[in-house]
């Protein structure tokens, strides 16, 4: 019976591990597709910068890109692989930076005390408000986990 089975998917041209070519084939479609919008995003915000909004093109582009996907417009299911695969492999986009690092020694030296400080303050201003926005959320469901565990 089994190789039954097996003989069935190999004829068909499929098999359940593999989901066929046709499926490699539509994922890879949904990577660019998602590749293009995201990339897209990113143009019209830098798009818009240059005809003079106040704000950089990048951020520009994520506020557009977030009011897209809570409306609607953009479905998640069309990025979502393709920023799970950007998430992923986030630490190469840092590679080109750390290589100038050495050769920027100079100005960091000189800037250095300046760079640490403004590092510790924003880390302190994510922290507390992280903390707070989290503590604001979830107080409500705090209290009432508190008082079912306290009866």
């Amino acid at each position: 019976m089994a190789a039954s089975k097996s003989n069935a998917q190999e004829t068909d041209g499929r098999s359940k591990s593999s989901g066929g070519i046709w499926s490699r084939v539509l994922q890879h479609h949904k990577v660019v597709l998602g590749f293009l919008i995201i990339v897209g995003f990113e143009l019209l915000g830098m798009g818009l910068h240059r005809l003079g909004a106040p704000l950089p093109g990048g951020v520009i582009g994520l506020l557009l890109f977030t009011f897209a996907l809570a409306s609607e417009v953009v479905k998640l299911e069309w990025v979502e692989r393709t920023a799970t695969l950007l998430v992923r492999h986030m630490t190469l986009l840092f590679i080109p930076m750390m290589v100038a690092l050495p050769q920027m020694s100079a100005e960091l030296r000189a800037e250095g005390v300046a760079l640490l400080a403004s590092t510790v303050v924003s880390l302190l201003a994510v922290l507390l408000t992280t903390g707070g926005l989290a503590h604001f959320m979830l107080r409500d469901r705090v209290t009432a986990e508190l008082g079912e565990t306290n009866k």
